[in-house]
């Protein structure tokens, strides 16, 4: 993982990272965070079909105000209604994501309402969210 880090978003200046299916864990999510919030070259992050879950999603919410990020994927991480409330209140203050998946994970009613009054209340910069199948 340090490698990519270290050759696509620090050296490279790659806009766009795309990790599909690369059992990618918490620990792998938590060093991406660390570098997105030391670069403002990273625009769209794909990370589907890994294994991310409630914490690596906190440690993504955590770098997303201090992001240049207007894309991520995060289907398919075993995401709950606690990784929905990260996001939703990160939400509430990030002026840069545009677009947010989230499709097959395992959000529920709870996640979904926090989804719901974050982007009615707080939040007019997001102009996707996908949320089915959860």
């Amino acid at each position: 993982m340090n490698i990519v880090v270290e050759g696509a978003i620090i050296n490279k200046h790659c806009p766009s990272l795309w990790l599909y299916d690369n059992i990618l864990t918490s620990q792998g999510a938590q060093i991406l965070a660390d570098s997105i919030g030391n670069t403002n070259i990273l625009q769209e992050l794909f990370l589907d079909g890994n294994q991310i879950s409630d914490i690596g999603v906190h440690y993504l919410a955590l770098i997303l105000n201090r992001s240049t990020l207007t894309s991520l994927s995060l289907s398919e991480n075993g995401i709950t209604d606690q990784g929905a409330e990260y996001l939703a209140e990160t939400l509430k203050t990030n002026r840069t994501l545009r677009r947010l998946w989230l499709y097959h994970n395992r959000i529920g009613d709870r996640g979904m309402q926090m989804f719901a009054d974050t982007l009615t209340r707080h939040n007019t910069t997001l102009e996707w969210l996908d949320l089915r199948s959860n």
